[in-house]
């Protein structure tokens, strides 16, 4: 290989300055051992003892104050009884609906302040029945 080849082949090897004789630094890193009897073990590196930890300043406990309107909280409505419409009575002023309560799979007769399923029956009418439970009002349409 050329000398010009050398120093560039030199430079690719070794990213610094490029030795003038680039033989010679090939033959003195040759002579070297590659493990000299006079190494030593490394040093044990000793661990630091880690500062000591403070104790974690009590955080007071906060005591969320009371809903001032427990009336207000959010209920589900109660299930509606699974009821068919047969038909309805009219008699005395008295107005009585027959209806298929699938459920106990059998008709029962309403009237105005029945129950059924825990829903009074508070309004009938020709086109809806009117129940009411725990504040829900549910009407049931009428379908002839």
């Amino acid at each position: 290989m050329p000398a010009a080849d050398t120093a560039s082949a030199a430079t690719q090897l070794f990213r610094g300055p490029v030795p003038a004789n680039y033989a010679a630094a090939i033959d003195s890193a040759a002579a070297r051992p590659l493990f000299a009897e006079t190494r030593r073990k490394p040093l044990l590196i000793q661990a630091t003892a880690e500062p000591p930890v403070a104790e974690p300043t009590p955080v007071p406990e906060v005591i969320a104050p009371e809903p001032i309107a427990p009336e207000l909280e959010e209920r589900s409505e109660p299930e509606h009884p699974k009821l068919d419409f047969r038909g309805y009575v009219e008699s005395d002023g008295t107005v009585q609906v027959l209806m298929y309560h699938n459920h106990h799979n059998q008709e029962i007769w309403l009237t105005a302040g029945d129950t059924v399923d825990g829903w009074s029956v508070t309004s009938i009418t020709k086109d809806a029945i009117e129940f009411e439970n725990s504040g829900f009002e549910w009407i049931l349409k009428v379908e002839q």
